[in-house]
């Protein structure tokens, strides 16, 4: 018997962000719920349970991540103790060498971002708030 979508949000929403990737890789079903779903960061903000975090991105060594990472500071709930937990979704992109800027609930991945082993000024996007990348439009130039 599968509970319905609506009480699976209801129950994911109560769990700190810090737990999102094991959760993610124990329960196959419910990876599009905390990868893609604005959904559930709907439900967080009505339960009153967003949690305020610190991204970190930090150049590590194979064969842990990928060279560059970006990891979010989570708190551990009831302690004062924090943690870096991996900000990696199913369609996380490749931002070896790219700075990043963060703008309103967006973080930008720019320039140099490797693609087929070849540089590429494309722009990659993170939201936030559900942690799923996309390309950035391509700007318009008025000449």
């Amino acid at each position: 018997m599968m509970l319905p979508n609506d009480w699976v949000l209801n129950c994911l929403a109560c769990v700190s962000r810090l737990y999102y990737p094991t959760l993610s890789f124990i329960f196959k079903r419910f990876r599009s719920l905390l990868f893609f779903s604005m959904e559930l960061y709907q439900t967080r903000i009505l339960l009153s349970g967003t949690e305020s975090c610190l991204y970190v991105c930090l150049e590590l060594a194979k064969p842990y991540y990928s060279p560059q990472c970006l990891f979010t500071l989570c708190r551990r709930p009831n302690s004062s103790k924090k943690v870096l937990v991996p900000t990696t979704s199913p369609n996380s992109p490749s931002t070896y060498q790219s700075d990043f800027a963060k703008v309103g609930s967006n973080i930008y991945a720019i320039g140099r971002f490797i693609k087929d082993d070849h540089a590429s000024s494309s722009v990659m996007v993170m939201d936030c708030r559900s942690h799923t990348w996309h390309e950035a439009q391509a700007c318009r130039s008025h000449v």
